[in-house]
């Protein structure tokens, strides 16, 4: 799924660069859509340094690695699956990972999952207000659903854990955000 997501990306911007006159760049972008379908990552060399995007097998995790001239790397990985080791926060017990985003920078990593689970708002609120007690929480009743917002930390390392029901939805949502 990412893997033709970011495939579709990669043509859209040839037909853009061919829409441009840049029929060099254009053929570049067609190879690397190919190396990216047969191979599940490719390479684009430009002037200003290099784009690595990498999938897995199931092409339901990818990474876009982009290194400028001076050598700086910056990444980001997106999927349904992915690894949350890096997460300190706490994960609600039994909840589902639905995707998560994260993004790799010399000032530091991004973590930002997403999980879902069946049992109530207040028990959810309850375990994350149990767990960072200490922590700002806002907590928010809409027409159209709830949300509590707790902020962990301070900058840079600004943390925060968001659950939320839709008024239309019987699962409930929660988004773990680090920065480390």
């Amino acid at each position: 799924m990412l893997r033709n997501a970011a495939l579709s990306i990669l043509l859209l911007s040839v037909l853009l660069l061919i829409g441009c006159g840049r029929t060099r760049e254009a053929q570049q972008g067609v190879q690397a859509a190919r190396q990216l379908q047969q191979t599940g990552q490719t390479t684009i060399k430009t002037g200003e340094g290099e784009v690595q995007i990498k999938t897995d097998k199931a092409g339901e995790q990818a990474t876009i690695t982009i290194e400028g001239e001076s050598g700086e790397k910056h990444s980001v990985t997106v999927g349904e699956d992915l690894d949350t080791s890096a997460l300190s926060l706490a994960i609600y017990p039994g909840a589902t990972q639905q995707g998560g985003q994260i993004t790799e920078t010399a000032a530091g990593k991004h973590l930002n999952f997403v999980f879902t689970t069946t049992d109530s708002f207040e028990k959810v609120a309850d375990f994350y207000k149990g767990k960072y007690p200490d922590a700002k929480v806002s907590d928010v009743k809409m027409s159209d659903g709830h949300l509590l917002n707790i902020g962990i930390g301070k900058p840079p390392n600004m943390t925060s854990v968001a659950v939320q029901q839709s008024k239309d939805e019987a699962d409930i949502t929660i988004i773990l955000i680090e920065q480390k």
